[in-house]
């Protein structure tokens, strides 16, 4: 195989076509050195930004990550293109759109020959790692380019509670070893993920009576393969109704789960500076996707649908020199490779969809950006209304997103029970997306634009081979309930 080195002159000659679905979009890189000489990427599983404090939260679920957002830069409106794991994770890794990197489908691989974070990195010579709790990964998915042997990914049936505050201890453990050297560090968090399980005290935190049933024990209570898989999806898309009592523990369970993982990242924050890398490492926390929580009837999943209960996640950075601030101005996870490429004065990738946000790092305006995003393939699709009984495989049928920089959100649903239909949000005044405009007359001639814009995005979309699943991937994948509907 090339080295990452090679691989990357390799890409960037090669790359002369505008990215796909942002044309026109480059990293932006400024030249000059680079103010840090360690980076810490951190990214939590199904964190959906309106449960943090520092996002609003009338629970206090984050006072650590409440405390680097007060310190640093946090981003008031963070979206991701995808909300699924593995598909999301790609975007952020390579700064590339699913229809630029490929990774559709949970089971896809990223390819070899595009170039990760980790890969920039390593070329410019700094130490790599990544710690990521991922269980449902029968390997690496391609995720470990760049990071040679110290990609450290638990995915072994017995360690498959993995919990943050284990990924920190390793992390805090590979920067002690590092000494003084640069590098880039790589930490997943998975803990907000179902099943909500959060330990005590954290289990109490925000239910004083945990001991109840929640929406994971029943759907769990007597089922097995296709009957488990079948109550999920009845759960999922609200065919059956779930009580008040249960709903609410459910929900305090999710917030436990992300005051856990806060904890452990405060953990970290705090390790790395006893460690004395506090003062020259730029932090960067975001998430892979948010979680529905109910809203449209979707209850407690992620993946199907393009509201923002789903796709806005945090955007936090902390380092030295970080002038405290919020940013307004929309942004995607899309654009963390490409700032950080700038910020480190890395090899720039012409081929990265993302925008580089580094100048607000030192209080300088940034452009707000109109981003794309795209459903996943449904999952327990039968119980699922939108669809009428049929499960979009093809790229071409799922849902498309169109979010523009003034917050107006069009959705494009090809394949509902009473044919496609479109919808129009305006979110900034209707955070909650229940107000659908589309058919106002003062927004037609916006989503007559927006909606062929979509639909030109979908006929390029060249779509995907699905790749064969074996067997120990199929049994990975069934146990976290990602198989309904196969």
């Amino acid at each position: 195989m090339p080295s990452s080195r090679a691989r990357l002159a390799a890409v960037l000659v090669a790359a002369g076509a505008l990215p796909l679905l942002l044309g026109g979009a480059g990293c932006g890189r400024q030249e000059r050195a680079p103010r840090f000489s360690a980076a810490v990427l951190i990214t939590v599983d199904t964190l959906r930004a309106d449960h943090l404090g520092c996002y609003r939260s009338a629970r206090d679920t984050s006072p650590n990550l409440d405390r680097l957002a007060a310190g640093g830069l946090r981003f008031a409106r963070c979206l991701t293109p995808l909300p699924r794991t593995t598909q999301s994770l790609a975007c952020i890794l390579t700064g590339m759109t699913p229809a630029r990197h490929r990774v559709r489908s949970l089971h896809h691989v990223l390819a070899q020959e595009h170039v990760t974070l980790a890969e920039r990195f390593r070329a410019a010579g700094y130490a790599t790692a990544a710690f990521a709790s991922l269980p449902y990964f029968p390997g690496p998915q391609g995720f470990d380019q760049g990071f040679g042997d110290d990609f450290e990914l638990w995915l072994d049936a017995a360690e498959r509670d993995v919990r943050a505050d284990t990924v920190t201890a390793a992390a805090l453990a590979w920067v002690e070893a590092q000494g003084d050297a640069p590098f880039f560090l790589w930490l997943h968090f998975r803990d907000p993920h179902r099943p909500y399980a959060p330990p005590e005290p954290f289990r109490s935190r925000f239910d004083p009576q945990p001991d109840g049933p929640t929406s994971d024990s029943l759907i769990g209570a007597g089922a097995t393969g296709r009957d488990a898989r079948d109550r999920t999806g009845r759960v999922q898309y609200g065919v059956e109704k779930l009580p008040a009592r249960v709903i609410e523990r459910t929900i305090a369970f999710y917030d436990g789960e992300i005051a856990f993982t806060d904890q452990a990242i405060g953990a970290f924050v705090e390790g790395l500076r006893a460690l004395g890398r506090g003062d020259d490492a730029v932090l960067v926390v975001t998430a892979d996707h948010g979680e529905s929580l109910g809203e449209h009837d979707y209850w407690f999943s992620h993946g199907d649908f393009l509201y923002d209960d789903c796709l806005r996640v945090p955007l936090i950075a902390s380092g030295p020199g970080v002038l405290p601030q919020v940013v307004e101005e929309q942004v995607g996870v899309i654009d963390i490779a490409p700032t950080l490429v700038d910020l480190f004065a890395l090899e720039p990738g012409a081929e990265m969809d993302g925008a580089s946000f580094a100048a607000a790092l030192t209080g300088s305006a940034i452009q707000g950006r109109t981003l794309f995003a795209e459903s996943d393939r449904t999952l327990p699709w039968e119980h699922n209304p939108r669809f009428g009984g049929v499960a979009p495989r093809d790229p071409a049928h799922r849902l498309r997103g169109l979010c523009a920089s003034d917050r107006r959100k069009l959705i494009l649903d090809p394949f509902p029970a009473d044919g496609p239909c479109l919808e129009l949000y305006d979110v900034a005044r209707d955070p909650g997306e229940t107000a659908d405009l589309a058919r106002e007359a003062r927004h037609a001639a916006d989503v007559a634009r927006w909606s062929a814009v979509l639909a030109r995005i979908a006929a390029r979309d060249h779509g995907f081979a699905p790749d064969p699943i074996d067997p120990e991937m199929r049994k990975a994948l069934e146990e976290n309930g990602y198989l309904g509907g196969e």
